[in-house]
């Protein structure tokens, strides 16, 4: 999976709505995510927030670390994790961040116990930390994991059973799915701020 940079229109599969519940937009999301393999959703997030997020973000320079090269096919390829840093919650100076960090437990809490869910042997709604990517090309060839990182990243690929992308911006872009299949063809979808994928790691 890697973002790029595109004019791809973004196109959403579900988009939030005073005449849903989010009760019915998890249970779609989660049941369309199941079959197809992703889902694009449309949350409720303001444009200010989105803003003040990318600022937050741009505060949060110093945290970032290139990602290790071992994991990068399993997050969000070279490009779009070339950089990522851990999201704390107890940061005073991230309010933006921490508060879409918490739409995405949201919706993980949503999807708990939908049969969808549970076939994917998501049996309650916990989630491993937010995690901010950086989608950029390093000069360099990405470092090798130490030992405290491989235990660190073990327990999270472990627990992989979907991905929750919510794309912060300023700009658009292209988030391209490649099928593990051998005859599967890639999938390129746009992207925009604010946009949810949410996405089978199996099989994509």
């Amino acid at each position: 999976m890697a973002p790029k940079r595109g004019g791809l229109r973004a196109e959403y599969t579900f988009k939030a709505s005073s005449s849903q519940s989010q009760e019915e937009l998890c249970e779609n999301v989660v049941r369309h995510t199941f079959y197809h393999g992703f889902c694009i959703v449309k949350p409720d997030v303001k444009d200010s927030l989105l803003r003040q997020a990318v600022a937050d973000v741009k505060r949060h320079q110093g945290r970032f670390r290139p990602t290790p090269e071992m994991v990068l096919d399993g997050l969000l390829g070279e490009e779009g994790s070339g950089r990522t840093a851990a999201l704390r919650k107890d940061d005073p100076d991230h309010q933006a961040l921490i508060e879409l960090d918490g739409l995405l437990s949201n919706f993980a809490h949503g999807f708990a116990g939908r049969r969808s869910a549970v076939e994917l042997g998501i049996d309650a709604g916990e989630r491993t930390h937010g995690l901010l990517h950086e989608a950029c090309l390093l000069q360099e060839d990405p470092p090798a994991m130490t030992e405290a990182q491989a235990a660190e990243w073990l327990s999270t690929f472990m627990q992989h059973r979907l991905m929750l992308i919510l794309f912060l911006g300023p700009a658009r872009g292209v988030l391209e799915l490649q099928p593990f299949n051998e005859d599967g063809n890639p999938i390129r979808l746009g992207t925009e701020p604010g946009m949810l994928a949410v996405v089978r790691p199996d099989v994509l």
